[in-house]
């Protein structure tokens, strides 16, 4: 039996990678994921957000990828310099920590920041797994178009995806993926999808 260096290496490296709860198929995440095409809204109320405000909003969404959030200072607005988007997210709890810590470190004071507007997908309902509008192109683009093996990672708190079409793929995606959180500060990618 022969077996090349690279397929004992990534079998080993495999060992310390950290797995997602739950790694799939393409055939399965295609049931999972949503279009890239489009996108909903949800804006909490908040005294502070006038019909206005909330039309500046919905534009707002407009030029964001879901899945993303907008946290502003009450007492300052959505004018303030301390008003911050995070899009593109895997999430919506990853964009909105990352959008309220960064509105957070620029408030003059007053109340804390709140969220201000969501955007989902469109025909957005829970899933097991779910991944940013770019990561799921990439998933039309590139994983569902490769041979196998591949593999897919995806990092939780970043945004961050990575593909791989090859042996080894599981260790691949997810030193890549990590490479990209790295400009984040995070390396917390994990596997989520795998075809052999």
């Amino acid at each position: 039996m022969r077996t090349s260096i690279a397929t004992m290496a990534g079998c080993i490296a495999l060992l310390a990678l950290p797995l997602s709860a739950q790694t799939l198929t393409e055939k399965e995440a295609r049931k999972q994921l949503f279009s890239v095409k489009g996108h909903s809204v949800q804006i909490p109320k908040h005294s502070f957000i006038g019909a206005d405000e909330e039309k500046l909003l919905r534009q707002i969404a407009q030029t964001q990828y879901y899945y993303g959030a907008v946290a502003v200072p009450p007492n300052e607005g959505l004018f303030s310099e301390a008003a911050f988007a995070a899009a593109n997210f895997h999430s919506i709890p990853a964009a909105e920590k990352v959008a309220l810590k960064n509105c957070e470190a620029k408030r003059k004071g007053g109340a804390p920041c709140t969220i201000v507007l969501r955007i989902f997908p469109k025909k957005w309902s829970q899933q097991p797994l779910m991944m940013s509008r770019d990561a799921t192109e990439g998933f039309e683009k590139q994983y569902k178009r490769a041979k196998s093996p591949k593999a897919f990672a995806i990092s939780p708190s970043t945004g961050a995806w990575a593909s791989f079409e090859g042996e080894g793929g599981e260790v691949f995606s997810v030193a890549r993926c990590n490479d990209k959180a790295k400009s984040n500060g995070a390396k917390d990618c994990v596997l989520v999808l795998r075809d052999n």
